[in-house]
């Protein structure tokens, strides 16, 4: 049997922001909308140690950070114990992030996550009755975020937007409050799964919808919930951005930016999670490229009608992966998310603001 040896970190050329690694594509959920309900290995295949240490040693440190995700990755928690300890050996200056659907998470899991400072965002589409018609197994959800409430670890709730929560995102918001330990709400548009258009399509919101349910969110949070310390994550991004408008970062994400690289449980990179399906995206394997290259998909500046747009600053041109799975074009703009972050920017950003710009007015 072959030992595998890493290759020593002075020959490698480029670290990154972030690295994403799906310990695995496996779940005990079926998610109505997942873009990877295709890709999830029969024979339950997980990252092993090897793919786990040279994904570690592609991080950018200090500041870099590593979400650990899938699938859903505490299927494997000896896996994700692994990835956790070894980070924090290897890079103790880097952030670690983990993405569950928190149907696992048992007081030995929840200590584990407080007692190694792992930032962690449960996924939950809405309260029991629609959350069950989406994803499943709500409860075993809500037992697990408790059981984080416990050992006083707080989360980022992460909801994916479709048409049977956009009009009412109100009650997630009011779930959220209730929780207790919930200090981000955040709304993930929804992408074109591997399975093609027709689940996408019966599930695609109308941007009417998605405006009313996050105004009624937003009036739960901001006006309702006075002392919460519970944020809508599109509200405190398009704050920071709107504050910080002289850096000039016209990139949607570390992924845009070729600062975030996607590990597969094989070892296959990718530029982006959503693309994990797509050879364009493919950057070659980890444990046979001693180097990967930084591929950047897009700034907004590419992009003529954001040259134009005074919220462009803050909305960047959206999701690169999300309007290139809709038409195959890079410089597309996805209409939807166009529509909402402008509403975001036009309702809340800029009425704080004296004086307006876009890229056009720098």
């Amino acid at each position: 049997m072959s030992v595998y040896l890493p290759r020593k970190e002075a020959n490698r050329v480029n670290t990154f922001k972030q690295v994403i690694l799906l310990i695995s594509t496996d779940c005990n959920l079926d998610c109505l909308y997942c873009y990877a309900r295709d890709l999830g290995d029969s024979s339950s295949i997980y990252a092993s140690k090897e793919v786990i240490d040279r994904a570690i040693e592609y991080l950018d440190t200090p500041g870099s950070v590593l979400q650990i995700s899938g699938g859903e990755p505490l299927l494997f928690p000896a896996s994700v114990y692994y990835a956790v300890k070894k980070t924090r050996q290897r890079r103790p200056k880097s952030q670690i992030k983990l993405k569950t659907n928190g149907t696992f998470i048992d007081p030995a899991i929840a200590m584990f996550i407080r007692e190694n400072g792992v930032d962690i965002g449960v996924s939950l589409d809405g309260p029991p009755e629609i959350n069950d018609s989406i994803r499943g197994r709500t409860q075993d959800t809500l037992k697990g975020i408790l059981r984080l409430k416990e050992n006083d670890v707080d989360i980022s709730l992460t909801a994916v937007i479709t048409n049977r929560n956009a009009a009412c995102l109100d009650r997630l918001a009011a779930l959220a409050l209730l929780m207790g330990n919930v200090r981000s709400l955040s709304f993930d548009l929804l992408r074109k799964p591997a399975s093609g258009m027709g689940v996408y399509e019966s599930l695609m919101p109308e941007v009417s919808d998605l405006k009313k349910g996050f105004s009624r969110a937003y009036d739960i949070l901001y006006k309702r919930g006075s002392g919460s310390n519970t944020v809508l994550s599109d509200i405190a991004l398009a704050e920071s951005r709107d504050h910080n408008i002289s850096g000039g970062n016209t990139h949607y994400c570390w992924s845009a930016m070729g600062e975030s690289i996607t590990i597969t449980p094989h070892g296959e990179v990718y530029s982006c999670p959503s693309l994990i399906y797509d050879d364009n995206a493919y950057l070659g394997h980890i444990l046979e490229k001693n180097d990967l290259e930084k591929k950047s998909s897009r700034s907004c500046l590419e992009i003529k009608t954001c040259n134009f747009c005074e919220a462009a600053h803050i909305c960047r041109g959206g999701c690169p992966s999300r309007a290139y799975l809709m038409g195959g074009d890079r410089l597309a703009v996805n209409s939807l998310e166009c529509e909402y972050r402008k509403y975001i920017y036009g309702k809340y950003i800029a009425p704080a603001r004296k004086q307006p710009a876009g890229l056009a007015n720098r």
